[in-house]
Formats: C-alpha cells, sequence, structure tokens
C-alpha cells in the first residue's frame, strides 16, 4: 500500500558508518564500547526530528574521549519510543552515555549544554529520573547526581493552575498528559470542568509536532462542531511550561465501554435478553449517526473506539478525542498526524495514506465487535473471518463486521448501509421482543 505523504526515517547505523563508529546490534539500541551498568549513564531525551544533526555534532566527541554509548537503532524506533510503544519506562530513552570517571562525564555534560543551547534542543520527559539539562537526565540513585546539580522533575497535580482551575481528581496519566477533573473559578463560577494536559514534547513527529499541536488542532475543531453538540464544549485553551491545556465542559456518565460490559457481564451476544440487545443496537445506532454527522462536515474522525464514546447519566452518546481527525474539505492538518488506537486503526492509516471515510467505518466495525463479544479488538488474530467464525454472534451482524473490517477500503460498506442493516436488526429484536410479551 503506497503512502501518500513522504516520510523518510534516518538509519543511525549508516550515521555511525559514515563516522567510522565500531558497533553491535542489541535489540532496539546500537552499542559501541562496553557500556557499564544501568544508574551509571547519562540519559539524552531528543525529539526525532532534530536527533541527526545533533548525532552528527556529538558522536565525533564520544568517539575521540573513547565513551561507550547506546543509541536508538533508527528514527522511526525513535519515534515509536517517544510514543510509549515499548512502555512509558522507554521514554526518552534515545542516546544512553557511559563515561568511565567523573571528569569525563563533567566534559561529556559541558558538551552537551553547549549543544543543547546551540541547537536548542528539547525531547519528551524521562519519567522517574533526575534532570541536569533540557535532554539530559541521571537515574535516581546515580553515582553522578552528588556532583552535578540534577534536580527531581515533580509530576505532581498543582494546587491551582492558571489561576482558574482547581484540580480535584486525576482520571489518567499517560505518555500523552494527565487528563483531571477540575473546578473552574473563573468569574467565580465553581464549575466542574475536565482538563486534558499534555507533557511537554510528548509524541513528537516527523514534522516538528507533539502533543500540545494535537491539543490546540483539537480546540480548532471544537468550534466546527458546536453547532451538532455530539462531543463536550471547550472552555478554554492554554500553555505554560511547554505544556498545553486543553478544558472541557465535564460530563457525568460513563464509557461506552463501561456501558457495554455492564450489560454483557461476560455473556455472548445470543445470550442477551432481547431488552439488552436491544439497549446495544440503539447504542451502536447513535455511534453510526454521530458519525455520519462529522462525515456531512468533511471530517474523518481517525481514531473511533469503545472508549472514545461516551454516555451520560441521560443516555446522550457523544464522541471524545478529536485530536486525530482531518478535514478533508481543508486538507487540515497537513500532514495528517499519525498513530492511533491499535485494534480499532484502519491498515491504510498505518501505511499514511490520505485519511478518508473508510477508516472510520473500520473503526465502527471494531466498536461492534467489542459490543458484541466484550473483547478488544486487538486480540483479533489472522482475518476476522477465521477469527469470527465460531463467535456465538448474529449471523448479519458477523457479516456486517467482517465487511467493516476489511483490509480493502473499497470493499467496506457505505455508512448508510452499516445503518441500514442495524435498522432491521433493531426492528427484528424489537419484535421478538414484543413478541416474548404476550
Amino acid at each position: 500500500m503506497k503512502s501518500d505523504f513522504e516520510i523518510h526515517f534516518a538509519d543511525y547505523s549508516q550515521l555511525l558508518r559514515k563516522l567510522d563508529v565500531a558497533f553491535q546490534e542489541q535489540q532496539h539500541y546500537l552499542i559501541a564500547g562496553d557500556p557499564g551498568e544501568l544508574g551509571k549513564e547519562l540519559i539524552i531525551s531528543l525529539c526525532s526530528l532534530e536527533t541527526p544533526a545533533f548525532l552528527r555534532s556529538f558522536i565525533p566527541f564520544l568517539k575521540q574521549n573513547r565513551i561507550s554509548f547506546k543509541l536508538i537503532k533508527d528514527q522511526l524506533l525513535q519515534y515509536q519510543q517517544n510514543a510509549g510503544a515499548f512502555g512509558a519506562e522507554h521514554v526518552g530513552r534515545i542516546l544512553l552515555i557511559y563515561p568511565e570517571s567523573y571528569q569525563l562525564a563533567a566534559e561529556t555534560i559541558k558538551k552537551l549544554c553547549e549543544l543543547s543551547l546551540s541547537q536548542q534542543l528539547k525531547g519528551p520527559l524521562v519519567r522517574n529520573h533526575f534532570r541536569v539539562d533540557s535532554v539530559l537526565y541521571l537515574p535516581l540513585g546515580s553515582t553522578f547526581t552528588r556532583k552535578f546539580s540534577a534536580r527531581k522533575i515533580k509530576d505532581t497535580l498543582p494546587r491551582i493552575i492558571h489561576y482558574r482551575y482547581i484540580p480535584i481528581e486525576l482520571i489518567s496519566d499517560t505518555i500523552k498528559g494527565k487528563i483531571f477533573k477540575a473546578v473552574s473559578i473563573r468569574k467565580l463560577a465553581f464549575q466542574l470542568c475536565l482538563i486534558k494536559h499534555s507533557r511537554p514534547f510528548a509524541l513528537d513527529d516527523h514534522f516538528g509536532r507533539d502533543m500540545r499541536d494535537r491539543l490546540c488542532w483539537q480546540k480548532e475543531l471544537a468550534g466546527e462542531l458546536a453547532p451538532l453538540e455530539i462531543s463536550p464544549a471547550v472552555i478554554d485553551y492554554f500553555e505554560l511550561h511547554d505544556s498545553a491545556y486543553l478544558v472541557f465542559e465535564f460530563l457525568e456518565g460513563k464509557s461506552l465501554g463501561d456501558r457495554v460490559l455492564e450489560i454483557l457481564k461476560g455473556r455472548p451476544w445470543n445470550a442477551l435478553s432481547k431488552q439488552d440487545q436491544k439497549q446495544l443496537l440503539c447504542w451502536y445506532q447513535h455511534a453510526i449517526d454521530i458519525t455520519g454527522k462529522i462525515h456531512a462536515l468533511g471530517i474523518v474522525h481517525r481514531d473511533i473506539t469503545i472508549s472514545n464514546f461516551h454516555v451520560s447519566d441521560n443516555g446522550r452518546l457523544q464522541l471524545l478525542d478529536f485530536e486525530l481527525a482531518f478535514n478533508l474539505h481543508k486538507r487540515r492538518p497537513w500532514p495528517p498526524f499519525v498513530l492511533g488506537t491499535p485494534g480499532y486503526l484502519a491498515p491504510e492509516q498505518l501505511a499514511y495514506r490520505l485519511p478518508d471515510f473508510p477508516e472510520d467505518l473500520y473503526s465502527l466495525g471494531a466498536v461492534l465487535y467489542f459490543m458484541l463479544t466484550g473483547k478488544n479488538p486487538q486480540t483479533i488474530t489472522g482475518s476476522v473471518q477465521k477469527h469470527l467464525k465460531d463467535q456465538p454472534i448474529d449471523a448479519d451482524l458477523k457479516m456486517l463486521m467482517q465487511g467493516c473490517m476489511e483490509h480493502n477500503p473499497v470493499k467496506r460498506p457505505s455508512l448508510a448501509t452499516i445503518k441500514f442493516t442495524i435498522d432491521l436488526k433493531l426492528n427484528e429484536v424489537e419484535y421478538e421482543n414484543q413478541s416474548n410479551h404476550f
């Protein structure tokens, strides 16, 4: 599948060969020399875009001083590592340096600080480490921390943010940032709100963007979506200390995934009562309607998941997290943001194809899979058809799911066809439910 926008990832092994540095490969790293034990390394966190120029400036210094090091193999692995693909504990660990003495460590840190200033280096936070410079970290308990002015990064919620918001509950904490419930004291309103926070330089991409750009784009989209009333209203947006904060109205309720699991209770579709089947189909019907409304505006969501639908206490369904969305009419953002949620991610999205509506249709198929089985679609191995063969699922819904999750986007059913199929199934379930009462 050919890409619609070009991304060239640098191979750092080629760079080391050009610099005549001997190395060996080990898992995701290139190893030069004989690295010492863990806990005595200097850790350099770097955004992928600026790394090649930095390495060309810095590797000759390491070679000249015979300092051992470990370097991530290439820019693609670096991008994935900084995005948390290998675990939060590996984020930012791009270049690990092993000086054999305090003197060498001091000279290395001096050189790093000079380059960091001249090249304006930046990188994602390395959590649970001491920070020496904008991109230089030391492990907790490192023998170098007493000799150099390193400070531990505070990663707790502040008592008040931007003189406007008081955090009261942490909802999630990931490599992207925090999401927390807060009270707005703007104009003494004392209203509940939800705040999405971006960690500095988190999810950096090949075009110099990071999580801040995604939140800023989501804020812009919120203005276009506001008349539809299908997602939470944006109250505020601001940036502080390389982090961005996007503030939403607070929604009482639960994610669609939680609601579905409460109904399924570990039971297969065929074991549910007609009333429970009706409720699941109604929610899915609303999800289709919401998707149709954003498609009518030329917007592809590109991260439709069971968790990104929210069911309020009054039963209203809303769609969340538009940070990966793409406007087909305006061709924005360009290039499109990449990544997504495994299991819900369409194959063409992984191949950097120009976003289009079938991406969301694939995701709707994955949502339907969760709603019928209670299982994460990431557990699907091999072809969808083979995986579903022995599942105790309604035959019509099984066929619809298979169609939505076709590898070839051209073969996926239209949104109108999906809606028609669900409407028919809902009528059938309602009829059977009424017949059971006679």
